[in-house]
């Protein structure tokens, strides 16, 4: 279905990181979309530091 549909798929990955976050009460890291060839396209990034955010790493990857 990603090769397919990449955009929905990213999207229902951030959508869920995202309110995986929030019930856990993270104030302090985003779910983010972020797509690259080759690669998931959501990132988990922490709030707060240089540039507002900074990349703590990728839901997965290939």
């Amino acid at each position: 279905m990603a090769a397919k549909a990449p955009e929905l798929v990213g999207s229902v990955n951030q959508a869920f990181l995202a309110g995986y976050l929030h019930g856990l009460g993270s104030d302090h890291t985003n779910a983010v979309l972020a797509p690259r060839p080759d690669a998931c396209c959501v990132e988990l990034r922490g709030k707060g530091t240089a540039g507002g955010t900074s990349e703590a790493g990728t839901t997965c990857g290939r």
